[in-house]
């Protein structure tokens, strides 16, 4: 079995539908043009707009905006449902869903952003978590790690080259996040507890669980987007077809 992880292109959004080993995973630039933004606020629930409006700084509000716009958007049109009409909800551990009335083929999704992009992830196989980060300097990421990270990625953090220490370390981070967010256990799972690979000649992979219960079959994917990021994805399956495309936010104002 093979991975297809193609590079971002343009797409329609007038049909979209999943096969079982399929995730599509979508790439968002929160930074599209003022009136843009002030049509895809139109699209959000009013409970979203109430949301907006209390940022204090316009970026974080552009933001929000854009990426819950997008998410309605590309989630109206797998599930064949208007995407003004769908319902959110938060699972028992705080995880975000479609509620069941709105999500017919049970679509499971997971979306991550930093500083100016946001991914978002669909599939049907199962449970799925992403995250991304703005790669920038990063001066107490040895200290952010003595904290966070388990005995061995410290030791192989500390390894790396200095040149690679800041991309080893977002490797550590977003492949750890992506796992926590596609088990929807948040807090509740200590990050020192289990053991990803970081080293930038090694492949993202689970090593070692130390929760009871053992270690399931969860498989770590990088996602290549763009030079400045990094991100992870994390799901219950060993081979899937991944898509990785654009989002352009005139789509999420065309959907409503």
């Amino acid at each position: 079995m093979s991975t297809q992880h193609d590079m971002p292109r343009r797409e329609s959004l007038q049909s979209y539908s999943l096969r079982v080993d399929d995730v599509h995973v979508w790439v968002v630039d929160l930074k599209p043009s003022t009136s843009s933004v002030a049509a895809l606020t139109e699209t959000l629930s009013d409970d979203e707009r109430g949301r907006a409006a209390r940022f204090h700084f316009d970026r974080h509000r552009r933001r929000f905006v854009v990426r819950r716009a997008a998410l309605r958007a590309l989630l109206g049109r797998y599930t064949d449902r208007p995407a003004s009409g769908l319902r959110f909800l938060c699972a028992p551990r705080g995880k975000p869903e479609l509620s069941a009335c709105t999500n017919p083929r049970t679509i499971h999704f997971n979306s991550s952003h930093s500083h100016e992009l946001c991914i978002i992830a669909v599939t049907q196989t199962g449970p799925i978590g992403v995250d991304v980060e703005y790669l920038h300097p990063m001066p107490e990421a040895e200290d952010i790690a003595r904290r966070h990270f388990s005995a061995t990625e410290i030791r192989d953090l500390m390894a790396v080259s200095s040149a690679e220490r800041e991309r080893a370390f977002f490797n550590c981070w977003t492949r750890k996040e992506a796992y926590v967010k596609a088990v929807g256990d948040g807090l509740s799972v200590p990050l020192d507890s289990f053991d990803v690979t970081l080293m930038p000649e090694d492949p993202p992979r689970m090593r070692a669980h130390g929760l009871e219960g053992g270690m399931p079959a969860w498989s770590l994917f990088n996602l290549a987007l763009h030079d400045q990021y990094v991100a992870a994805m994390a799901l219950e399956y060993p081979a899937p077809r991944i898509s990785v495309q654009r989002f352009y936010s005139d789509h999420a104002i065309e959907e409503n």
